[in-house]
């Protein structure tokens, strides 16, 4: 039964193989995963893995995946329950295969850089990766099937223009005979294998009417089909996608031919904030919430264990604050800290990694090892028995004695008897541990610290362009080391410096590396080039940032967006000006997706972040413009909210923003006219609170404003758009207040506005609906009065003016829509 049921009632060192030989320690945990795959019944409860940076989390679930996922008989399990934490591990690594039942498994790491939009933390991509990975992962005897999350995800793949082969590159490679393989393949008509045509060579319709025929016969009815083609891409569809993943999922393992154990893993959980970890909760629970709608769906006690990583302990339980449906209470986690090795423990790992080497058979080696320990320890001065071993730390010790012995160097405990503070260790040791690798591995080392992942040919590429030996002996050594990590997800050889290093690493080739890594995901056209364009520099790379999120928004590329806000996470912002320029471009996408509360959040960050700036230089017209803009976001969001005073008091200040400036630069027409577009909306908020006399004022002081900056610029047709606009709101208002002829006289004003505008710009569009809506409105107006010959005249000149707009624009929705009414 999955949480929601519940909730809503009953219904190198560390390189593959051989970072897996020298694992110690966390014995308990094995007993922990040991016993959620064995015991009856399956336990209800999420398996969450805490603890500081570089204690070897990532390592533990490795180990986990490898050792721990197996599915004994009755009598193997009463007979290996019994044996102490530490005999059990041992005796569950030497289990054949032939003598337990493998229980599948897959691992989605957050932390791993992403390849284009296609990355872990994607709520699109990273729910696809997990099927993907699913897909591969079970196979032979089992049977898990996807068809409604199949489904729905061809279909919004399709939707967003995405071609068959990229499609296909996204699905399981072994379901050759599986659905989507066999749905993609049926719609283009090529077999399995050919070339796949990126456009498709008919219409919609057929290809609509193919895929619901194809998707019916694997149970997916045509009216479940209907409704997941009904939901709004963005707003609707992404958010039901990890539903239908898991229920797919629960209905596969309570059926036929489902394994009796299935292990979800996800690492780095705190990757979902990177560097901005105090965000305002609306804005924070947004991050994961793809992962907790999945959790929450998944029926636990139909077999799937979950198992996650990550620094800190997980908040999900505050999420009911924000997003209600979305939280995951405690009593369905079991929180188990990850903390630092322990001294015998630490011994144990220093025995591993120095056996059968020189350094082993060194008269010295007891004291060695002790040095050791103490080096890397946290609480170096406590009695040796006590002391608690930073597990990064202590591999970074060997790696420096292994190297250095390699380099005909035999060091002692008094090469490491002097113990510097904890934050500076970690660079210490490195530096160490280069001054043995020599000259081109330890550039290699610097050069690939500015990567966030890399590979065979980005080492090469790197090397070719820095000067660095770059072959393959000098790259399999490089590999071997105990901070260079697989990352898996990237593909078969790519690997990645633990980030503790890598922030640590401040050398010159680092820079070099980031000219060259810009360049070459440049050319390849892969948004990360922004990142190292960004630490080249901040101003540049922010800008970058910006141009493309901005042009991605105005395009409704939401799914370019989100990995651009992923990127966003590791970006330099330097100056609060800078911060809320990004800040309110996050608002923007949130209020566009109906995320009103993160939109809110991200308007505010914005606001703050001018308040700050306006610290240094409270006469800044600039940063003043840019938080009345953002202010003014505010206020119509708390209106659409139904906040109103809030909303006021908003509209309130960001006319008062606008006249700091006024009083600064008085003939500043830009603020003139943003001035005027604040005071027209905050009228139409006062009108909806019936507070009528105060928004004639309102509208009143607009149509003043655009007065003052048609006095400075004539020509504007912006202002002369925005007068028109106010007046005929008045125009309205007075209509409603029964004020006759003053509403007559507004509305040809507004008319004659609209001409003057047209005379200076003849093609603008706004000019030309709105004299369109002001003709239609005032023939309603005279057809109101029984003037019906006026009225019929003003009707035929609104339609003249929207098709005045269709002539130029033939799909402007909005102009259809008004000549629509004027018929």
């Amino acid at each position: 039964m999955s949480i929601n049921s519940e909730r809503q009632g009953k219904a190198s060192i560390t390189k593959g193989e051989r970072a897996l030989q020298l694992f110690t320690d966390r014995y308990g945990f094995t007993r922990i995963l040991t016993e959620r795959i064995n015991n009856e019944p399956p336990a209800k409860k999420i398996l969450f893995f805490h603890g500081a940076g570089g204690n070897g989390k990532s390592l533990l679930l490795k180990y986990l995946q490898q050792n721990a996922c197996k599915r004994l008989t009755t009598e193997q399990w009463q007979q290996a329950r019994a044996l102490p934490d530490n005999e059990l591990a041992s005796w569950l690594e030497k289990r054949r295969a032939d003598e337990h039942l493998p229980v599948p498994t897959v691992l989605l790491d957050f932390g791993l850089p992403p390849l284009n939009e296609v990355q872990p933390k994607d709520r699109f991509y990273g729910l696809l990766l997990l099927r993907k990975a699913l897909g591969e992962a079970v196979s032979g005897n089992y049977r898990l099937r996807f068809a409604r999350y199949d489904f729905a995800c061809i279909w919004y793949l399709h939707s967003k223009g995405k071609s068959l082969d990229e499609i296909r590159t996204l699905f399981p490679l072994n379901e050759v005979a599986g659905l989507a393989t066999t749905t993609l393949d049926a719609i283009t008509g090529n077999p399995v294998g050919a070339f796949v045509k990126a456009a498709l060579d008919f219409g919609v319709e057929d290809w609509s009417e193919r895929l619901t025929l194809l998707f019916a016969k694997q149970g997916v009815d045509k009216k479940t089909q209907a409704d997941i083609r009904g939901l709004d891409l963005d707003r609707a569809l992404i958010d039901e996608l990890p539903r239908l993943f898991a229920d797919d999922l629960n209905g596969s393992m309570r059926g036929a031919g489902a394994p009796e154990r299935l292990v979800l893993f996800f690492d780095t959980h705190e990757a979902f904030w990177g560097a901005q970890r105090d965000l305002p909760p609306a804005s924070y629970f947004f991050r994961d919430e793809w992962l907790r709608r999945l959790l929450c769906e998944l029926d636990l006690e139909s077999g799937i264990v979950v198992v996650l990583a990550g620094r800190d302990a997980p908040r999900w339980a505050e999420a009911k604050a924000v997003q209600p449906g979305t939280e995951i209470p405690a009593q369905y986690l079991q929180l188990e800290e990850v903390g630092h090795l322990a001294a015998v423990d630490a011994r144990a790992y220093l025995q591993k990694v120095f056996e059968k080497t020189e350094v082993e058979d060194a008269p010295t080696y007891e004291a060695l090892c002790e040095g050791l320990i103490t080096y890397a320890s946290v609480n170096p001065d406590d009695v040796p028995d006590e002391r608690e071993v930073h597990p990064l730390h202590l591999g970074l010790c060997a790696d420096v004695v292994l190297e250095a012995a390699a380099q005909g160097t035999q060091l002692g405990a008094d090469d490491f008897a002097r113990v510097p503070e904890f934050e500076e260790k970690g660079a210490q040791l490195v530096e160490r541990l280069l001054l043995y690798a020599g000259e081109s591995l330890r550039y290699a080392i610097h050069a690939l610290s500015a990567c966030r992942a890399f590979n065979r040919e980005i080492y090469g590429v790197l090397g070719e362009k820095l000067n660095f030996v770059a072959d393959e002996p000098t790259f399999r050594r490089l590999v071997r080391f105990s901070f260079v990590w697989r990352a898996q997800q990237r593909g078969d050889e790519w690997y990645r410096i633990h980030d503790l290093l890598r922030r640590l690493d401040d050398q010159p080739e680092v820079e070099e590396a980031h000219e060259v890594l810009a360049r070459y995901y440049e050319e390849k056209d892969e948004v990360e080039a922004i990142y190292h364009v960004n630490r080249l520099d901040w101003v540049e790379g922010v800008n970058w940032w910006f141009e493309i999120f901005e042009q991605a928004l105005d395009s409704n590329f939401y799914d370019l967006c989100y990995t651009l806000l992923n990127i966003r996470k590791e970006l330099i912002i330097a100056t609060p000006f800078k911060l809320g320029i990004i800040s309110y471009s996050e608002g923007r996408y949130f209020q566009e997706l109906s995320f009103f509360e993160e939109a809110i959040e991200q308007y505010e960050e914005a606001i703050n972040a001018y308040n700050k700036e306006l610290e240094e230089d409270p006469t800044n017209t600039t940063v003043l413009s840019n938080r009345s803009l953002v202010l003014q976001c505010v206020a119509e969001l708390q209106a659409n909210l139904s906040d109103h005073e809030q909303a006021k008091d908003s509209f309130i200040q960001s006319i008062e923003n606008y006249d700091m400036i006024l009083r600064i630069v008085p003939e500043d027409t830009a603020a003139l006219g943003n001035k005027g577009t604040a005071l027209r909306c905050l009228s139409d908020l006062q009108e909806k609170l019936s507070e009528y006399r105060a928004a004639k004022e309102s509208l009143q002081q607009s149509i003043d404003v655009y007065s003052d900056a048609l006095r400075i610029e004539p020509d504007s047709v912006s202002c002369l758009n925005g007068k028109s606009s106010s007046l005929f709101c008045l125009a309205k208002l007075r209509v409603l207040l029964s004020e006759y002829e003053p509403a007559e006289s507004t509305y040809e004003k507004s008319i004659a506005v609209c001409k003057a505008s047209l005379e200076i710009d003849p093609d603008d569009l706004r000019a030309l609906n709105n004299k369109g809506l002001t003709f239609k409105h005032l023939a309603d107006f005279h057809k109101s009065l029984g003037r019906d010959v006026e009225s019929e005249e003003n009707y035929k000149e609104a339609i003249l003016a929207f098709d005045g707009v269709l002539k130029r624009s033939p799909d402007a929705l909005y102009a259809l829509c008004n000549k629509g009414f004027a018929l």
